[in-house]
């Protein structure tokens, strides 16, 4: 783990948001589970949550105190003049609002221990009906300022906050002033909030909303960034036109941003919810503004309710990464409905030239996402996180020929249930160091006996031995655990940074879910225990997305697991063994300094985006054939490809088109380019390499400091 540069931080403030329980607490408090309906969460079951997203409605009575909160420095250096090179460099830190969200009963100096050590407890808000309480507790914990109650809040209360809050932590340093107003529209807070901060840094201005444009927003966040990068505009005074850039003049600045994307399948909400409980399920567009911050903002009717929570998620992470979040309009429910058709077919024997077709139909089901700034934020980021149910990069950019994964790398934070989002999101999540080297453990959970056991594990052994032969700084480790036991004694006994769990998917779609079979037992998770930081699922169908079920990927975050990846779809065996072994290649290679991705997303986004040729001439025998094997000469299509042919040919969202090109020409000075392109499309291959999701933070995960 790695704690904050302390020349940067020094400390961080964080906020206690507290939100009262009717449940007499007698355990450590745990997030609102599966059900909707409460059943299974520590609310009890006749708690009230939203639909379709599921958010305990005592849980958003914290909203407003958390919106308000959203508005104060997220690191003390916000108070002064930060350097250029600093706002820039503090993209990749993740720079996240600190909060203690949690019931009143657990305000406590016992919970002290769970927040950051870099941390400095700072203000507290709470209900009305609360205030004595928390004001006496805070005080004692040591809060540099008194509680506050709702009703108390406003932009006056908000300057008063970080003028205190400059006085106690840093009254010796010169005070950068500018405070912040509330924001009035909330469906614009995920790109207004980073710019103000922006804002306040470049051009020392009232950090105000200064537009209702979001295309202009986000223009103005791309000058901004263009403005920390380049020396010759880092003075003071520089003028900022928001204005559209051109690749010649002004070539795009690449920043982070944040996609909030609501909607359930309706699979699952006929699965979860009666047809009257069905009935106040609301679509959510895309700008709505009626969307206002207010005090009350706990007591609107459900979708209100809900989007508030979602943009208040996302609206967190973009000012982390100081960079651009949107809140895109509900999943149309016909695009659920071609996702689970398209997830369906893989389920028999899929044929390339259907998955082609059904990846078009769900770009048309999904077509009214793309809103002209989703186009504009898209165009000039440098990584996704998509707070969604729905797999956004299976989508392609409009004129792109590959989906957005093959674009963008691209991590999910999954939404259902809204309550375990929420506490998730807000809770401190470290940075892992893996520059110096980290353990893996592969467990083999499938029986020598079964022909996918025999190919997993010569496999793996492939991997052990190219891991060792290399040199690299990685602890390698395949250990047979067929049992639940021995995985969790496996975990225990090796510590591992990365676990691989080999073993057989378990997707039941009558029981809504989709975990692993380990022994006899379908697991999803809980049974595990503890988990390390990265776990890769090497099992068939664990993120399944089309029919909204419970999944094992999403599920495994709440077992320690900081990053999570899984597959969509069945996959083979054999391309799956490739496709894990390139990343474990490349993560070494990083280390060794032989290649330069900077976290795990994005070297996996690498493996991902450059498996397409495998990909390719692994989708049928004649490909095979003619790519894979030596001639006599010992040359081979593949290694020409990658050593030669491919460099500067393959473009970012056409990855498979060029790779196709690529390998047709080499095919042409062979003298069979009409055979093999022949063989592109009948009998086709299918585009494997796409269909796995990483859940949870993998981009936190760094390779490089």
């Amino acid at each position: 783990m790695t704690e904050p540069p302390e020349i940067f931080f020094r400390k961080s403030p964080l906020y206690a948001v507290l939100f009262a329980t009717t449940q007499n607490l007698t355990a450590p408090y745990t997030p609102y589970l599966e059900s909707p309906r409460g059943t299974d969460g520590i609310f009890g079951a006749d708690a009230l949550v939203t639909v379709p997203h599921g958010f305990s409605r005592e849980m958003a009575t914290a909203l407003p105190g958390l919106w308000y909160c959203m508005h104060l420095p997220n690191i003390f250096p916000q108070l002064v003049d930060i350097p250029f090179s600093s706002l820039k460099d503090g993209q990749s830190l993740s720079l996240d609002h600190q909060f203690f969200f949690a019931p009143i009963q657990l305000f406590s100096r016992s919970f002290i221990e769970t927040w950051p050590p870099w941390a400095a407890p700072t203000l507290a808000v709470c209900p009305d009906e609360l205030l004595d309480e928390v004001r006496r507790n805070s005080e004692a914990l040591g809060f540099a300022l008194p509680a506050v109650a709702y009703s108390e809040l406003s932009d006056s209360s908000l300057k008063s906050h970080w003028r205190a809050i400059h006085s106690f932590f840093a009254p010796e340093t010169p005070y950068l002033g500018y405070e912040p107003t509330l924001t009035k529209r909330l469906d614009l807070s995920l790109t207004s909030l980073p710019t103000r901060w922006l804002a306040r840094q470049v051009r020392h201005e009232s950090a105000e909303d200064t537009s209702a444009d979001l295309v202009q927003l986000i223009r103005e966040v791309q000058v901004y960034q263009r403005i920390l990068t380049d020396d010759e505009h880092s003075v003071p005074g520089f003028a900022v036109e928001a204005v559209a850039p051109t690749e010649k003049r002004h070539p795009r600045p690449r920043t982070p941003v944040t996609l909030a994307l609501p909607g359930v399948a309706a699979a699952y909400s006929r699965k979860v919810y009666s047809t009257s409980i069905r009935s106040r399920i609301e679509s959510i567009a895309a700008m709505d503004d009626q969307d206002t911050w207010s005090p009350e903002i706990h007591n609107r009717r459900d979708s209100l309710v809900e989007r508030s929570a979602i943009e208040l998620l996302a609206t967190h992470r973009a000012i982390a990464q100081t960079g651009v979040g949107l809140m895109l309009p509900s999943v149309p429910r016909e695009a659920f409905i071609a996702l689970a058709d398209l997830e369906r077919h893989f389920m028999s024997s899929p044929s390339g030239p259907v998955v082609s077709r059904l990846l078009a139909r769900l770009d048309g089901a999904a077509r009214s996402i793309w809103t002209d700034a989703l186009t504009e934020a898209i165009a000039g980021a440098s990584a996704l996180t998509v707070f969604s149910n729905f797999p956004f990069g299976l989508l392609a950019y409009p004129g792109d020929t590959s989906p957005l994964s093959s674009r963008l790398p691209i991590a999910y934070q999954p939404l259902n249930p809204l309550s375990q989002t929420m506490q998730r999101e807000l809770t401190y999540t470290p940075s892992i160091d893996f520059s110096q080297g980290f353990s893996v453990l592969v467990a083999e959970c499938i029986p020598s006996s079964d022909p996918v056991g025999t190919i997993s594990r010569s496999a793996w052994s492939f991997a052990e031995q190219l891991v060792k032969d290399g040199g690299y700084p990685i602890d390698f480790n395949a250990i047979e655990t067929l049992s639940v036991s021995d995985l969790r004694s496996a975990i225990e006994e090796k510590l591992p940074a990365i676990i691989v769990i080999s073993a057989h998917g378990a997707y039941r779609v009558g029981s809504n879910l989709a975990g692993l079979m380990i022994g006899d037992e379908i697991c999803l998770g809980p049974e595990f225990g503890e988990l390390p930081p990265v776990v890769i699922l090497s099992a068939c169908h664990v993120a399944p997305r089309g029919a909204g079920v419970v999944s094992i990927t999403d599920l495994l975050l709440r077992q320690g697991a900081h990053a999570v990846l899984g597959t969509q779809v069945p996959v083979d065996v054999r391309y799956n063994s490739i496709l894990l072994t390139r990343l474990f290649v490349y993560l070494s290679e990083t280390l060794m300094n032989r290649e330069g991705y900077s976290t795990l997303l994005d070297a996996w986004h690498h493996v991902q985006t450059s498996n397409a040729v495998n990909d390719i001439l692994n989708g049928n025998r004649q490909l095979s054939n003619w790519g894979l094997r030596h001639d006599a000469d010992g040359n081979w299509v593949l290694g020409e490809f990658m050593e030669s042919k491919s460099k500067g040919r393959i473009r970012l969202g056409h990855v498979y088109q060029d790779t196709e090109q690529v390998l047709a020409e080499m095919a042409d000075e062979r003298g069979i380019g009409q055979k093999v392109r022949g063989w592109f499309r009948q009998p086709g291959y299918v585009p494997e390499s796409l269909f796995y999701v990483f859940a949870g933070t993998p981009e936190r995960i760094h390779l490089r400091l």
